[in-house]
C-alpha cells in the first residue's frame, strides 16, 4: 500500500498549526468502557454517504466458483462477477450523486480514478459532482468493498464530539468462499480419484501386454531338412538338383524368411510402442497423484483458515473516518466485540437490534454482547432476532429496514398469493427453506409488535440458489439517509426478471411510507449472491461533523490544490507516526519528533519542522533540526542552519519505510530499512 493509497485528516495538523491529536491507539483494557450519549442515526440526522469502489481486476477475493474464476473481461481483467459488482456500486455512488447531497467516493486503486472518468458518459451525474466539489474521490486502504461492515461506527458524545468504533470484522463472505473453494477441489479430487481407480481396473483387464506373446516364434522344420527318421540322407547329383522341384522349395524357403523378418520388425514396433504406452501411463499416475496430494494441500490449508484476517479493511475504519470528519480529534475506540455493521440497527427508542448469531460469534467474552452494546454502541436495550436460516448471511440489515419510526420486515409467507404460486416451483427442500424462513419472519414480528413498534410486513421475493449457494435477493437491504439540505433520499436494490410482482407490492408498501422522499432503484443480483446489497455496499458519516460541513461553514467548499497538497502532507505523518526497527536500530517518530535509539541510548534526535510530499509519490522529505538547538529557556525551537537538514523517507508500506540520513558530524550518509514495532 502506497502513501498516496491513504487519505483522512491526520494528526500532523499540529505541524501545520491546526487542531489537536488523533486518540487512535488501542485502548487500555482494564480501564472503565467508555460511554456514549448517542449513536448517530443515519435514518433521521443529515448525513454523507460514503461507497467504498473496489478494483476488479485487483479483487484477490476468492471467487465462488472456478468457472467464474475462468470468465475474464478482455483487457480488464478481473472475473465478470467482480465487473458487475463494480458496475453495481458505480451505480450506487450515480444515484447517491443525483439526489443533490454531498458524498464521498473511496477507492482502493489509482487506475479506479481513470476508469470512473472514462465512464463518465454513463455516470453523468457522479462526474458533475465530483467536478462541482459536492463530492470527493479518495484513495484509501481497504480490501473489499463491503464498507457497512468493516467500516466505522459513529457516536456523538456530549460537546458533539465523535467517537468512532471500530470492532473486529468477521468476514462470512470471505469465509463462505473458502467453503466454496474447498467443496468444489472435493468434486475435483473425487472426480480424479474415480478416473485415477478406473484406470487402473481397465489396465488390469486390458492393458498388460503378454510380452511372452511377442517373443519370436519357433520356425516350423523346413520340408527340405531330414528329420531324426528319415536315415542317411542320400547323394544327389549336381546336374539333378536344379529341378522345378528344388526351385519351389527354395522360393518357399526365402518367402518364409521373408516373413519371418517382416514379423520380427512387427514385433519390434510392438515392443516399442507398448514400452512407450508403459511409459506414458505410469508418468499420467505419476501426474494424477501429484495432482491429488496437490489438491489434498490446497484443501488442508484453506481448512486451516479458521477465520481470514482482513488487514486492510480490519485497519479502514480509522483511515474513513480521518478522511470523513472534520476534525482529527475524534476518538477512535476498539469495543472488544466481533460485529459487522451490518447486523447492527439502533431504533428510534433507544434500542438497538441484532441477530442472535452475535452471542454465537462472541460466545466467552467478557463483557457480554449486551454490555458492550450499551456501553460502547450507546444501545439502552438489545432486541435479538432470528436470522434468515440457509447457508447465508446472518445479519439483521438483510430482513429489517427502517423508516423513522415504522419497521419493515420481511415476510415469506407460503400462504400469499402471489408467493404460492412461485412456491410450486421450488424443490421440496427448497420449499421447506421458505417455511423456515417464514417461521423466523412470524416470530420476529411478534418480538418487535410485543415492544410496541410499528410492524410492516413485506412480501419478499423467495429465495434462490447461485453456484450451489443460497442467497436471499432482499428488497430491504436498502440505504436510507437525509442530506444537508433535509431530503430524505433512499435507494433499494431490485432484481431484474425474478417475481417482479412480488418486488413491486414491497416497493409500493415503502413508497407509502416515504410519500416525500426520493426513492431509486439499484439492481442488485451479484451482491445478493454475495450475501448482500445496497445497504452492505454503503455507509453514512454524520454530516455536522463532517468534512463537508467544516468546508461549507468557512465558505470554501471547493478545495484548492494546495489545500489538498496540506492534507496529504497530514496524511502521511499519520502513518509515520509509530516505532520502526532495524536490527539493533530504533526510530521513534511522533508527530513532532524523530529520535533514534542504538544499544539502549538516545543516538540521535530532531525537531520535525516540515513535511513536503510530492503530489502523487511516496517519497518525504522532512526538514528537521537537532533537538539540542532548542532555546533553553523556554524549550522552544530555535534552529540554525547549521542543525537544520532534511531526511528522506520512502513509505510504499504502512508497515515498513526507507529512512536516509545524510551525512553531519562523523556520521556518513545513512540508510535505515524500517519495520514498524508495537509497543
Amino acid at each position: 500500500m502506497n502513501c498516496r493509497n491513504v487519505c483522512g485528516v491526520i494528526v500532523a495538523l499540529q505541524l501545520a498549526g491546526c487542531g489537536s491529536t488523533v486518540t487512535n491507539q488501542e485502548p487500555n483494557r482494564s480501564r472503565p468502557f467508555a460511554t456514549v450519549s448517542a449513536p448517530f442515526d443515519e435514518v433521521s440526522q443529515r448525513g454523507v454517504p460514503m461507497v467504498a469502489l473496489v478494483d476488479p481486476s485487483g479483487n484477490d477475493d476468492i471467487e465462488r466458483s472456478d468457472e467464474r474464476r475462468d470468465e475474464r473481461d478482455g483487457e480488464e481483467g478481473g472475473s465478470i462477477s467482480d465487473q458487475k459488482l463494480f458496475t453495481m456500486q458505480m451505480q450506487i455512488a450515480n444515484e447517491i450523486a443525483a439526489s443533490g447531497g454531498d458524498f464521498f467516493v473511496f477507492i482502493n486503486s489509482p487506475s479506479l480514478r481513470q476508469k470512473i472518468y472514462s465512464a463518465c458518459a454513463e455516470l453523468t451525474q457522479l462526474c458533475e459532482s465530483l467536478r462541482a466539489g459536492r463530492g470527493r474521490m479518495i484513495e484509501l486502504p481497504f480490501d473489499g468493498p463491503w464498507i457497512r461492515d468493516y467500516g466505522p461506527q459513529f457516536m456523538v458524545e456530549r460537546g458533539n464530539r465523535i467517537v468512532v468504533d471500530d470492532a473486529g470484522y468477521h468476514d462470512v463472505r470471505w469465509e463462505q468462499s473458502i467453503e466454496d473453494r474447498i467443496d468444489a477441489i472435493d468434486r475435483q479430487r473425487y472426480a480424479a480419484i474415480n478416473a485415477r481407480q478406473l484406470e487402473i481396473r481397465l489396465f488390469d483387464l486390458f492393458g498388460r501386454h503378454d510380452d511372452a506373446g511377442l517373443d519370436d516364434d519357433d520356425d516350423e522344420a523346413e520340408p527340405d531338412q531330414p528329420s531324426d527318421n528319415q536315415g542317411e540322407v542320400r547323394a544327389i547329383p549336381t546336374c539333378a538338383r536344379d529341378t522345378p522341384a528344388e526351385r519351389r522349395r527354395r522360393g518357399q524357403k526365402e518367402e518364409r524368411e521373408r516373413q519371418q523378418k517382416e514379423r520380427r520388425k512387427v514385433r519390434q514396433r510392438l515392443r516399442e510402442r507398448h514400452e512407450a504406452e508403459r511409459q506414458a501411463q505410469e508418468r499420467a499416475q505419476r501426474q494424477a497423484d501429484e495432482k491429488l496430494l496437490l489438491m489434498q494441500y490446497l484443501r488442508d490449508t484453506l481448512s486451516s483458515l479458521k477465520r481470514h484476517e482482513r488487514v486492510l479493511d480490519d485497519r479502514s475504519p480509522y483511515h474513513i473516518s480521518a478522511a470523513a470528519l472534520a476534525s482529527p480529534g475524534f476518538k477512535l475506540e476498539h469495543p472488544p466485540i466481533d460485529l459487522d455493521g451490518g447486523n447492527i440497527m439502533h431504533l428510534p427508542d433507544g434500542r438497538c437490534t441484532t441477530t442472535g448469531t452475535l452471542i454465537q460469534r462472541n460466545e466467552g467474552r467478557d463483557p457480554s454482547v449486551e454490555q458492550v452494546l450499551s456501553r460502547y454502541y450507546g444501545c439502552r436495550e438489545t432486541v435479538f432476532l432470528r436470522a434468515l436460516p440457509g447457508d447465508v448471511i446472518e445479519h439483521v440489515d438483510m430482513f429489517l429496514l427502517r423508516a423513522g419510526s415504522r419497521l419493515f420486515l420481511a415476510s415469506y409467507d407460503p400462504s400469499s398469493p402471489k408467493l404460492h404460486e412461485y412456491l410450486k416451483n421450488l424443490s421440496e427442500g427448497a420449499r421447506a427453506l421458505v417455511v423456515e424462513a417464514a417461521t423466523a419472519m412470524d416470530e420476529n414480528f411478534r418480538t418487535l409488535h410485543n415492544l410496541n413498534y410499528d410492524v410492516v410486513r413485506v412480501p419478499s421475493p423467495l429465495p434462490k440458489v447461485a453456484d450451489d449457494r443460497v442467497y436471499y435477493p432482499t428488497v430491504l437491504n436498502g440505504l436510507v439517509w437525509t442530506t444537508p439540505e433535509n431530503r430524505q433520499t433512499i435507494i433499494l436494490p431490485k432484481y431484474e426478471g425474478y417475481e417482479e410482482d412480488v418486488q413491486s407490492d414491497a416497493l409500493g408498501l415503502i413508497r407509502s411510507a416515504f410519500p416525500n422522499s426520493r426513492i431509486s432503484t439499484i439492481e442488485a443480483t451479484e451482491a445478493a449472491k454475495r450475501q448482500g446489497a445496497v445497504h452492505c455496499l454503503t455507509l453514512v458519516a454524520p454530516y455536522e461533523q463532517s468534512w463537508f460541513y467544516d468546508q461549507a461553514r468557512t465558505g470554501t467548499y471547493a478545495r484548492t490544490t494546495n489545500s489538498i497538497q496540506d492534507v496529504r502532507q497530514k496524511e502521511i505523518a499519520r502513518i509515520l507516526e509509530g516505532t520502526w526497527r532495524e536490527g539493533p536500530v530504533k526510530v521513534i517518530i511522533t508527530d513532532t519528533t524523530i529520535k533514534m535509539i542504538a544499544a539502549g541510548k538516545t543516538e540521535e534526535s530532531w525537531v520535525i519542522d516540515n513535511l513536503d510530499v510530492a503530489q502523487g509519490e511516496e517519497d518525504v522529505q522532512v526538514t528537521v533540526h537537532d533537538r539540542e538547538a532548542a532555546d533553553g529557556a523556554n524549550g522552544k525551537p530555535s534552529p540554525n542552519e547549521k542543525t537544520r537538514r532534511t531526511l528522506s523517507i520512502n513509505c510504499g508500506d504502512v508497515n515498513r519505510l526507507v529512512l536516509k540520513v545524510p551525512a553531519a558530524g562523523d556520521h556518513h550518509d545513512r540508510t535505515f530499512h524500517l519495520r514498524r514495532i508495537d509497543e
